[in-house]
C-alpha cells in the first residue's frame, strides 16, 4: 500500500505548466530520488506532496485518505518537509530550532517532556550538530544549517521525510552521512522522497529513482532502469561514454566516522 500518492498531479504557475498529470508513489521502507534536469518540476512536486502548493488537478493522498482531510496537525506528525534552502529570519540557537521539531506532538502551552527532549538528542548526534547546539542558527555555513534542517526534520520522528536537495552544500563526508540517515529511516519502516542532482548518490543509495522531464514523469523504476544511455541524453541532453550505464554510480563507498542510525 502507497504511504503516500500523487495522482495526475498538475500545477501551474503563473501561465506556464510546471507539473503535467504527474503519479508519484512512495511506499513503506523505500528511499525514492526524484531526479532531472533544472526546470523539470522537482521542487514544486515535493511542495504539492507535502501539501504546500496548491493543486490545478490530480489529487495527494496519505495513507490512502486524501491530503486536505488529513488534519494539520496530523500531517504535521506524519510528515517533515526539508526545504531547499532553508533559513531563519531570527538568532534561534541551534538546539532551540531542532526542539521544534516536537512541536506537532505538544498541545498548546505543554512544555516539552523527557521524550521529547531525547529525540531532540538523538536527532542532533545522527546529524553530527550536537557540537552546535548552542551557536546560533544564523551564523552556522549552509553545509550546518541544512544538517541542522535535518535535525529538525528527524526530532519530529516522522513517517515520511520529503527533502529537496538535503546534500547540496555539504561536504563529501557529510553527504554520504545524510544519505545513509536518509535510508536507515526508510529500512526502519519510515519513508523519505529526495530531491537529487547528484546521481552518483542516488543511484547508489536509493530504493527506486523517477526522473522528471519538462513536468512529465519520463522514467520510473530501480536506478538501473532509470540510469540509462536514453533517458539521460533525452532528459540530460548528455551521452555517456559507457555502454553499461548504472556501473558509473555503484561505488563503494565508506567514511572514516562511526556510522549513526535513527534507532
Amino acid at each position: 500500500m502507497s504511504l503516500l500518492k500523487g495522482s495526475a498531479v498538475c500545477v501551474t504557475l503563473g501561465d506556464h505548466p510546471v507539473l503535467r498529470g504527474v503519479d508519484i508513489e512512495l511506499r513503506p521502507g523505500e528511499l525514492l530520488g526524484l531526479i532531472g534536469p533544472n526546470g523539470a518540476g522537482k521542487s514544486t512536486l515535493l511542495r504539492a506532496l507535502a501539501g504546500l502548493q496548491t493543486l490545478h488537478g490530480g489529487a495527494v493522498a496519505l495513507d490512502g485518505v486524501p491530503l486536505e482531510r488529513n488534519g494539520p496537525q496530523l500531517r504535521a506528525r506524519a510528515m517533515a518537509y526539508l526545504a531547499q534552502n532553508g533559513e531563519a529570519h531570527w538568532p534561534i540557537e541551534v538546539e532551540r530550532l531542532v526542539a521544534l521539531g516536537r512541536t506537532p506532538h505538544l498541545t498548546p502551552w505543554q512544555r516539552p517532556g523527557d521524550k521529547d527532549r531525547a529525540a531532540v538528542l538523538r536527532a542532533l548526534e545522527q546529524t553530527d550538530t550536537l557540537g552546535l547546539r548552542e551557536r546560533l542558527f544564523t551564523t552556522l555555513s549552509g553545509g550546518e544549517r541544512m544538517r541542522v534542517l535535518l535535525a529538525r526534520a528527524l526530532a519530529v520522528q516522522p513517517r515520511v521525510i520529503l527533502a529537496d536537495e538535503p546534500v547540496a552544500a555539504l561536504d563529501p563526508a557529510h553527504q554520504l552521512e545524510v544519505m545513509a540517515l536518509l535510508r536507515a529511516h526508510c529500512e526502519g519502516g519510515g519513508a523519505a522522497l529526495v530531491v537529487l542532482h547528484d546521481l552518483t548518490l542516488g543511484g547508489h543509495f536509493c530504493h527506486r529513482l523517477q526522473l522528471l522531464h519538462q513536468g512529465r514523469a519520463l522514467a520510473e523504476g530501480r536506478p538501473d532502469e532509470v540510469l540509462t544511455r536514453e533517458n539521460l541524453e533525452r532528459a540530460y541532453g548528455i551521452t555517456p561514454t559507457t555502454a553499461n550505464v548504472i556501473d558509473a554510480f555503484r561505488l563503494n563507498w565508506r567514511t572514516h566516522r562511526a556510522p549513526r542510525t535513527t534507532d
